[in-house]
């Protein structure tokens, strides 16, 4: 008895050896969405408005296109000779976004450093360095903001009062002149169209005597659509010079001028003439002041009329702010 008691023992012992044990439970984890959060500040380095060289371009008319001004396209895309434009280079029409470095600096500023920057017990020594008109180490310089002292704070006294007023007058009195001396408002008929009282105008901007280049009517005015005047004419009436200048453009590449002359006066100033039958001057040919340089022609609507622009620094003007009255 005593050995079918252990004989069952030992049964029971083996078959628990040899059970399978239940299985571990299987966790199923779902990945989520991977979001590259550090291209965020890169990404407006790369959004830069681009264009593609086409037969027939020039760094002029690009730059008018597009309102640039000549230096600044050719600073951005590292062009030193306008002569070197390919067809189908691709040219930057605008600089760095700020938002792209302004991100990448937080991106930076975010993250931890080794190492923390301690601050000077006196910040006056920073401050002192780095005034206006000061250099870093603090020594005046030649440059600075202030030339003069302060006012200073006089007792009160019927002589204080009157010197008071008549630095008041004397100083009234040279702003007044100064601003008289700069420009003289008008309100009078321009090329048929009434101007609005109080327009500035000039015949001489910035060096530049600029004259009319054609006679006619205006018919139509500046506008951020049209970027410059309508003069009405008869066909193939004289097209003039503006101003003197070298031509930096002259064909028809440019959808919605015809043909175009474009005539550099400075490294400010361009002048544009659209709409032309006929052009007489080249690219590279100086011109003079009320030289005949094209002959009026149709628009795409039939219309006979010199379509004329100036810019300054590639940024369209009003040209009835710059040329005569008439």
């Amino acid at each position: 008895m005593f050995m079918q008691i252990i004989l069952l023992f030992l049964v029971l012992s083996l078959s628990a050896c040899v059970s399978k044990p239940d299985p571990a439970p299987i966790v199923e984890r779902q990945l989520g969405h991977y979001s590259d959060r550090g291209n965020n500040a890169t990404k407006g380095l790369l959004d830069r408005k681009t264009y593609i060289v086409q037969s027939g371009d020039t760094l002029y008319s690009i730059a008018l296109r597009h309102g640039l001004d000549i230096n600044q396209l050719a600073e951005m895309n590292n062009i030193t000779d306008p002569r070197e434009l390919r067809i189908g280079q691709e040219l930057y029409l605008q600089t760095l976004p700020a938002q792209g470095l302004v991100s990448q600096q937080e991106n930076l500023a975010s993250q931890p450093t080794l190492y923390s920057i301690a601050q000077p017990e006196d910040m006056s020594v920073v401050a002192g360095s780095y005034q206006p008109g000061f250099s870093e180490n603090g020594e005046k310089t030649s440059e600075s903001f202030k030339t003069e002292p302060r006012g200073i704070l006089l007792p009160y006294s019927d002589s204080a009062r009157d010197q008071l007023n008549n630095q008041s007058r004397t100083v009234s009195a040279q702003k007044l002149a100064e601003k008289n001396s700069d420009s003289y408002q008008v309100g009078s008929v321009r090329g048929g169209v009434n101007n609005d009282p109080g327009q500035s105008i000039s015949a001489n901007k910035n060096g530049i005597n600029w004259g009319w280049p054609a006679d006619g009517q205006i018919i139509s005015r500046f506008s951020e659509k049209s970027k410059g005047v309508g003069i009405s004419g008869s066909l193939k009436q004289p097209v003039l010079a503006s101003a003197s200048g070298t031509v930096v453009y002259s064909g028809n590449g440019l959808r919605g001028y015809g043909n175009l002359i474009i005539i550099k006066h400075n490294d400010s100033y361009l002048s544009a003439y659209g709409h032309n039958s006929k052009i007489f001057v080249h690219e590279g040919e100086s011109v003079s002041k009320g030289q005949k340089i094209a002959e009026m022609g149709n628009t795409d609507g039939g219309v006979v009329k010199l379509h004329f622009e100036i810019r300054e620094k590639g940024k369209p003007v009003d040209p009835l702010g710059y040329l005569p009255v008439r």
